[in-house]
């Protein structure tokens, strides 16, 4: 009983930072395959309005 709670202890943590490590792998392959932005481009920014609510 103790063996099973102190390997879900150790296993946890584990299992969890090599995931993370992982997806921080792909993240970061994903973002050198795009290369750098071209010298010209900017970020833009879209500005949402919603409609005003009206309370009845």
């Amino acid at each position: 009983m103790l063996d099973d709670v102190a390997a879900f202890l150790v296993v946890g943590p584990v299992a969890s930072t090599l995931l993370l490590a992982a997806l921080i792998a792909i993240w970061l392959l994903r973002g050198r395959e795009r290369g750098p932005r071209p010298a010209g481009s900017t970020v833009t920014t879209v500005e949402v309005e919603f409609p005003a609510v009206r309370k009845t």
